[in-house]
């Protein structure tokens, strides 16, 4: 299965002493292996050391049976007593490839709003959020239709 590795940090780039982060990983639906695999959709977390780094074993979504499965991420801090006193539920979309890697390289990021793919196909990877015109520069092809990716 591959490993998902980062740095937790905060905005001024520090990684959080005295202070107990965990990173939560869960399954947007249940899933099924190509061996057979049922997959329920518990959390998975992790706990970065206190330079800020972890990583994480989750199974990869590339290769499922079913469904368009992707992991959300959640942050939360903990006081002493292990109650959550901080929690960041970002609306991001985790596609884990068979072979792993860094979670900034593979985090669905936002698509550029100000931004438009254009030509005749459409882009090889699209994102949630992605534009594509359907459209020739010369005018001779192309509906001139504009898409945008909604998942």
């Amino acid at each position: 299965m591959p490993t998902i590795s980062g740095t937790l940090r905060d905005f001024g780039l520090s990684p959080f002493p005295g202070q107990h982060p965990e990173i939560t990983f869960r399954a947007n639906g249940p899933a099924v292996t190509q061996s057979g695999a049922l997959l329920s959709t518990k959390d998975i977390q992790v706990t970065p050391n206190s330079a800020g780094d972890f990583s994480v074993v989750l199974t990869a979504t590339d290769n499922l049976a079913t469904g368009n499965v992707w992991y959300t991420v959640s942050i939360s801090w903990l006081d002493d007593a292990g109650n959550i006193t901080v929690w960041d539920d970002p609306d991001w979309r985790l596609f884990v490839p068979a072979r792993g890697g860094d979670l900034a390289d593979i985090i669905e990021k936002p698509a550029n709003p100000s931004l438009i793919y254009v030509g005749l196909t459409p882009p090889a990877h699209p994102r949630r959020g992605m534009k594509w015109l359907d459209m020739n520069p010369d005018g001779t092809a192309g509906s001139g239709n504009l898409y945008e990716w909604s998942n």
